[in-house]
């Protein structure tokens, strides 16, 4: 009997992300068939694997988020550790990060950069308020998404406090976006042999 594969069977991906608006998107293409190799931090790695339930050392969020994703711990602040990103990155079809605005340039895994190493990279760029916004610098959350846009008036109960966290909306809608984006921009590079940035963020 035949092995049944994904729709996205031999995609490549290689994301240094964390939390849902990051992780989501691979998530799915994993479930897909994709090869995705999410990049940790050594000695400690994501910081999500302790949140939610505890299954031995691993949370249950970490699980829920990163099912089908294979991990490498590299330290990004060294030579050694950046050059084995490069070397990734000339066989990836799709990066991904979701640092502060400034933190990928700093350590050289921009997409000026990268571009230079895979013409054809797609790559996925996720910030809490978007690069070019005035707080763009500044790190988010989901609540404080949904604090920012109004949307934590539709949890509202006559006569409580307004409250977040309900649903994780800011994070899995910018996670919805970023899939369907980065799949766009994958057919355009398998017609004209070029890669491109797409950029998302979750405060709306």
């Amino acid at each position: 009997m035949n092995e049944i594969k994904g729709a996205l069977s031999g995609l490549k991906i290689v994301a240094c992300s964390t939390a849902q608006a990051g992780t989501v998107p691979y998530m799915l293409m994993a479930d897909l068939g994709a090869d995705v190799i999410k990049i940790e931090t050594p000695g400690k790695g994501d910081n999500n694997r302790k949140s939610g339930y505890l299954f031995g050392e691993t949370g249950s969020f970490f699980e829920t988020n990163n099912r089908g994703v294979k991990s490498l711990t590299l330290n990004l602040k060294s030579e050694k550790g950046q050059k084995i990103l490069h070397e990734l990155v000339k066989e990836a079809d799709i990066f991904g990060q979701n640092f502060r605005p400034g933190v990928a340039e700093k350590l050289n895994f921009d997409y000026e950069t990268l571009e230079k190493i895979n013409p054809k990279i797609i790559y996925a760029s996720v910030s809490a308020y978007g690069p070019d916004a005035p707080d763009g610098h500044l790190p988010g959350t989901d609540a404080v998404g949904q604090a920012l846009s109004g949307i934590a008036e539709a949890y509202s109960i006559p006569g409580n406090n307004l409250r977040t966290g309900v649903a994780s909306v800011a994070d899995e809608t910018c996670a919805i976006l970023t899939f369907g984006g980065i799949l766009a921009a994958y057919i355009n590079a398998q017609k004209t042999g070029k890669g491109q940035k797409t950029r998302n963020f979750t405060s709306w």
